[in-house]
């Protein structure tokens, strides 16, 4: 017999298994959960805690990357985001860019399994973030030489660098409050 951990409350994920979306409780600290419809154990991020207290809610929530490698997982999230909001190939191409550029100042891999690439542009009017689990990790070049699991991606206006920088600190304390919660 198998017991639902499904609420209303929960955070929302997707069983990588049987395939059916739920919204689970998380275990605590943040780590684990279980499938209500097929029982299986689900690997969820110390993130998801975060989500779920609306600190930081990413706009598209990406379930598992297949990319292996840094360049690769920016690539891929990019274009997820892009047939999200509807970019022009010549847009997903400078995002990418963008996002590789900021990465040779040094790496967005802050370490404890997280990484924040994050970009400014100037064709968009919004900010955007994206929220992509590598369950098996990827090689970031993280600060702690660690492979990552969760990689927030943010892109922004060019025009408006104030709401870029409070996107950035809105999920720092988030990632703040995980590893915290985590530790």
């Amino acid at each position: 017999m198998m017991t639902s951990t499904s609420t209303d409350d929960g955070f929302p994920i997707r069983c990588e298994i049987c395939g059916n979306s739920s919204i689970v409780n998380v275990s605590r600290p943040p780590g684990d959960s279980v499938c209500p419809a097929c029982g299986c154990f689900l690997w969820v991020t110390a993130l998801a805690e975060v989500t779920s207290q609306k600190s930081f809610v990413p706009d598209l929530r990406i379930a598992r990357l297949d990319a292996t490698n840094r360049d690769d997982s920016l690539r891929e999230i990019t274009m997820l985001i892009a047939n999200e909001l509807r970019w022009t190939m010549d847009q997903q191409n400078s995002f990418v860019d963008a996002l590789l550029k900021r990465e040779e100042l040094g790496s967005t891999g802050i370490g404890r399994g997280f990484a924040v690439p994050h970009a400014k542009i100037d064709w968009i009017n919004d900010c955007f973030a994206a929220m992509a689990l590598a369950p098996d990790g990827i090689a970031f070049n993280a600060l702690d030489g660690e492979p990552v699991h969760t990689i927030i991606t943010i892109a922004s206006p060019q025009s408006r660098p104030g709401d870029h920088l409070r996107l950035l600190e809105r999920v720092s304390r988030s990632l703040r409050w995980a590893r915290q919660s985590a530790a």
